[in-house]
C-alpha cells in the first residue's frame, strides 16, 4: 500500500466523538491514516467529498443524525462499488447486535466503537476487512503538510510528471477536507457563544424590567 493511498477517513457528523476515537485507534496502530470527517449535505456530495481524497478505505458512522439527507447505507455502497473498502462503526450495541447490514446485496460490517478500542482481536478485524495489515508506522498530519510543500516547490522549480500531479490534486483534497472541519467546528462554537450573549441580553433586560415595576 502506497503512502498516497493509506488514507482513511471516518465519516462522524460528531466532531468531538470521532476526534476521540480517531486518537484512541492512532494508539493502537491502526494502519491507515485516519481522518475525523464531516459530511457534506447530501449522499453525492459527500461521496464525491470522499472520493476526490482518493482514500483506501473508509469507516462511516451508521447514523448521522444531523444529516438527514446522507443515506450512509447508500454512500456505504457506492465507495464498495468504486472498490473502497467500507465498514460501519457506531456507538449503539443494537445495531451491533443486529448483525452486518446487506445493501442492494453486498455484505457490510458494523463495528462497536468502544469494541474497537478495547479489543485488540475485534480490531484487527475491522483492519483486515477494510485492506490493511497492523502496523507501527501511520503517516501523520505532518507528513501531509510536508509532501504537499515539497510537491508545490518542486513544480515553482521544474515541475511536476504526471503521477506527481495527480498526487498533489489528491493530497490538496484531503488538505480540503482538514480545513472544512475546522471550519464547521468554528462555526459551531460560534453559534453557541451567540445563543449564550443572547440568553445574557434576555436576562438583563428582564431584570430591567422587574425593577422598573418596584
Amino acid at each position: 500500500m502506497s503512502a498516497q493511498r493509506q488514507f482513511c477517513p471516518l465519516v462522524d457528523d460528531i466532531l468531538d466523538e470521532a476526534n476521540a476515537v480517531t486518537g484512541q485507534l492512532k494508539s493502537k496502530g491502526f494502519p491507515f491514516l485516519l481522518t475525523p470527517v464531516l459530511p457534506a449535505r447530501t449522499t453525492n456530495e459527500t461521496y464525491t467529498l470522499l472520493s476526490n481524497a482518493r482514500p483506501a478505505a473508509a469507516m462511516l458512522d451508521f447514523r448521522l443524525l444531523e444529516k438527514p439527507k446522507v443515506n450512509v447505507q447508500e454512500l456505504a455502497f457506492k465507495l464498495l462499488r468504486h472498490h473502497i473498502p467500507t465498514v460501519f462503526v457506531t456507538k449503539d450495541r443494537n445495531i451491533v447486535d443486529e448483525g452486518d447490514r446487506r445493501v442492494h446485496g453486498v455484505r457490510i460490517p458494523v463495528y462497536h466503537k468502544q469494541r474497537l478500542i478495547s479489543d485488540g482481536a475485534y480490531l484487527q478485524s475491522c483492519i483486515a476487512h477494510l485492506g490493511g495489515a497492523p502496523t507501527q508506522t501511520v503517516p501523520t498530519a505532518g507528513d501531509l503538510d510536508a509532501r504537499i510543500s515539497d510537491l508545490q516547490d518542486k513544480a515553482f522549480l521544474r515541475g511536476l510528471t504526471a503521477a506527481e500531479k495527480a498526487e498533489l490534486r489528491t493530497l490538496l483534497a484531503r488538505l480540503r477536507l482538514e480545513e472544512r472541519e475546522e471550519l464547521e467546528a468554528v462555526e459551531k462554537s460560534e453559534v453557541a457563544l451567540k445563543h449564550n450573549f443572547n440568553s445574557l441580553i434576555s436576562e438583563i433586560r428582564g431584570i430591567t424590567r422587574d425593577l422598573r415595576k418596584h
